[in-house]
């Protein structure tokens, strides 16, 4: 899976993902609201259904890298696609 391709958040796309880390990314409709790393994407995107359920869409870039280069990897595409929505922005629960 790509980054470019958006894919529906929900359970049955989220097991088609591997047990491998790399970067992900939550979106509402096409807004990008969160953006975060894991060692685990299946196992990080199920969880986060729960802290995000305002969240419609995600994509993924699998990382064969160590969490260095994974956080870098976070950073530099949390700038280039300007993710300044703060959680609070998408409804979150308080």
């Amino acid at each position: 899976m790509a980054l470019h391709e958006l894919h529906p958040f929900i359970s049955s796309e989220i097991k088609k993902l591997p047990r491998k880390g790399g970067v992900y990314f939550l979106f509402q409709i096409e807004t990008p609201i969160h953006a975060d790393g894991a060692v685990n994407l299946r196992r990080a995107l199920l969880h986060a259904k729960s802290e995000f359920p305002q969240a419609s869409h995600f994509s993924v870039e699998v990382l064969d890298t160590g969490a260095a280069a994974m956080n870098q990897r976070v950073r530099t595409l949390r700038d280039e696609l300007h993710l300044v929505r703060a959680v609070g922005f998408v409804g979150s629960r308080r």
